[in-house]
């Protein structure tokens, strides 16, 4: 199963949709067998990359049925990250389809699940990644955290400028 999930994604790679759409529709047909006694991920996996070629066919009805359907299969199989991934793909397909309540819908989903995944709840605010690039829930783009941490001090972005950095040496001077 591995190698086939493997040639899906190295055919998606390579833009070639029908075979990366063959594939992982045979792939499918293995995994949804009563007998397979394997990761059920795999099949998560399977709609994912089945997802992704229907979507550079433009057959984004199809693409949404199989991006919602491996989100549910990463649900279950307690999964967040792949389950994340999942919800980002309906809603780059629902945008690309330019179904705007569909596409805010699993943005939304997305968000909650992102912040479920991290621990943390909406009201707080930001959630402390380990990572310089976090996320809030009002703020959905990827950019550094400003709000003050739990010691009181505001991380500085890379962008800012240090007293001893040479771009800004001439102006302290």
């Amino acid at each position: 199963m591995e190698y086939g999930l493997a040639l899906a994604r190295r055919s998606l790679e390579a833009f070639s949709p029908e075979e990366t759409t063959r594939v992982a529709k045979t792939a499918l047909e293995f995994l949804e067998d009563k007998g397979w006694r394997g990761d059920r991920s795999l099949q998560g996996e399977a709609r994912l990359l089945l997802a992704r070629a229907l979507q550079m066919t433009a057959s984004l009805d199809g693409a949404l049925r199989e991006a919602e359907a491996a989100a549910k299969v990463f649900e279950k199989e307690k999964r967040p990250e792949r389950a994340i991934a999942a919800m980002l793909t309906a809603a780059e397909v629902a945008w690309q389809g330019r179904r705007l309540d569909e596409t805010r819908r699993w943005v939304d989903r997305g968000i909650e699940a992102a912040v479920e995944a991290e621990g943390t709840s909406t009201s707080r605010g930001c959630s402390r990644s380990r990572s310089p690039w976090r996320t809030c829930a009002a703020n959905t783009r990827r950019r550094p955290c400003t709000r003050p941490s739990s010691t009181g001090s505001r991380r500085r972005r890379r962008s800012e400028p240090t007293r001893s950095s040479p771009e800004v040496a001439w102006s302290w001077r």
